[in-house]
């Protein structure tokens, strides 16, 4: 029996990529067309807040990965510009 290949994730692939904060607060929007992983380490971070779905979220974070689903938004409060990443993942 042959299984057709549907909704398959890992057909199309996206490469991971840099992005670089601009002026603080930064707020970097998920418009990958996926579901991604949002990586911030480095620099000096005061506050993090994901919108989900129009909800606010402060994460008692100020550095690791955060999941954003589509259209999500991930704000970053710094003095010191950190590193980002981001990593289209479904």
């Amino acid at each position: 029996m042959s299984l057709p290949i549907a909704d398959n994730r890992f057909v199309s692939y996206s490469p991971p990529f840099s992005v670089t904060p601009s002026a603080s607060p930064f707020t970097y929007t998920n418009t990958t067309g996926r579901i991604a992983a949002v990586i911030v380490s480095g620099g000096t971070v005061s506050s993090i807040t994901i919108i989900h779905a129009g909800n606010s979220i402060q994460p008692a974070l100020t550095s690791g990965t955060f999941i954003l689903d589509l259209m999500d938004q991930l704000t970053i409060s710094y003095t010191s510009v950190p590193s980002v990443a981001v990593i289209p993942i479904l």
